[in-house]
């Protein structure tokens, strides 16, 4: 028997981590409504849903958070009348809250995919029917926040990951042809606050270097906020290496896979770069730890540094002994090999990555599993 699942977005990364469930869920003949605010409503559009509402009436979207009041989450369930809802949760928090919190008063269950770790915790007050988990890491937070027994917790993996099982990286022979004309190449994945650090950093670590190619991307949710892109903007123009900007024309995975070093601070892009084979750099400072532990529940280190992943730098001379270790290899007995991961023990290391996080090309399906499973709904 057909289900009504209505699906609640606000960022990219939600969007990415509930889409293939979506997706899924129709494919097997089940309706899926979808309400979404923030970057991830244009998504939706892109992907052929519709979203209740459309986009945000004039004056009813706050320019900053991205969070719109032009909705009333019970009439927009009471008219659905959903069998369950299904959430991301992003930062900051708007519409997926009262959602979630208006489907609980309601009764009606609700299920939380999470993108990064610990993003769950961001809807405050709200206990979820299933909670749905990266890996071990996040399991073990979601069960110290929600305590024994209160919440089903699914370790399914995200359903982000599950296109790189599978999918090549689509080339992109202009961006091939521009970075094949340097040495190394350094892609800047911007986040937050956090990212005046390291943006600072990386430009002092490779200063000079006239074979070294920067590509710099901001989050398109900080773009409207000149207190940092004003700052950003006056770093990068005083570069003195070759710089570019990232476009809509080219993905971020086209990106990372033209680059060799990738740094973030706690991005899921680093994830997407060390699985791919990159120099994954996760770029820490006392912002970028406080921003850290408000988004990861409390983690003051990323997650893939623990796992091998990803390197975790602090300053420019970290950041350039990891880089000058990583040219050593590129340049070594085996240089024709491109990827850094394609030797026996790289390639044994991204495998074990895999296996942590559940990285099969089926974290949507076992979500969809722990929704029928969980809360009872035959989907």
């Amino acid at each position: 028997m057909a289900k009504k699942c209505l699906v609640v977005t606000k960022d990219i990364g939600g969007f990415q981590a509930v889409r293939p469930v979506a997706d899924l869920l129709k494919q097997r003949g089940h309706s899926v409504s979808v309400v979404a605010e923030g970057l991830s409503l244009a998504k939706w559009e892109e992907a052929g849903y519709g979203v209740c509402g459309g986009a945000p009436m004039e004056g009813a979207l706050d320019t900053k958070t991205l969070i719109r009041s032009d909705l009333d989450p019970e009439t927009i369930i009471r008219r659905i009348a959903p069998d369950f809802v299904l959430a991301s949760a992003g930062s900051p928090i708007g519409l997926e809250l009262t959602v979630c919190s208006v489907a609980k008063s309601l009764h009606v269950p609700v299920v939380v995919v999470n993108d990064i770790w610990g993003s769950d915790q961001r809807l405050k007050g709200v206990m979820p029917n299933v909670v749905c988990t990266l890996d071990q890491e996040d399991t073990r937070l979601a069960a110290g926040y929600y305590g024994p027994g209160k919440v089903n917790i699914v370790e399914t993996g995200s359903p982000t990951f599950d296109t790189f099982v599978g999918q090549a990286v689509p080339s992109n022979h202009a961006l091939r042809n521009v970075t094949s004309n340097f040495q190394k190449v350094v892609y800047v994945l911007g986040q937050d606050a956090s990212t005046t650090a390291y943006l600072k950093g990386v430009f002092e670590a490779v200063a000079g270097e006239s074979n070294t190619l920067v590509i710099v991307g901001f989050h398109p949710k900080f773009l409207p906020m000149p207190e940092f892109c004003m700052q950003w903007l006056q770093i990068v123009k005083a570069a003195k290496v070759p710089v570019i900007w990232t476009t809509n024309i080219v993905t971020s995975r086209q990106y990372m896979w033209y680059s060799d070093i990738v740094v973030s601070c706690y991005s899921t892009g680093l994830v997407e770069a060390a699985l791919m084979g990159k120099l994954a750099v996760s770029w820490v400072s006392d912002v970028g730890r406080q921003k850290m532990a408000a988004a990861l529940g409390g983690l003051t280190q990323f997650p893939l540094v623990a796992y091998g992943g990803a390197c975790q730098v602090s300053n420019v001379e970290e950041f350039n002994r990891i880089s000058t270790a990583n040219d050593e290899f590129k340049e070594g007995p085996d240089s024709s090999v491109v990827d850094r991961w394609e030797g026996e023990a790289q390639s044994k290391d991204r495998e074990n990555l895999r296996t942590k996080l559940h990285i099969d090309g089926h974290a949507a399906e076992r979500v969809v599993q722990a929704i029928h499973d969980r809360i009872d709904v035959s989907v």
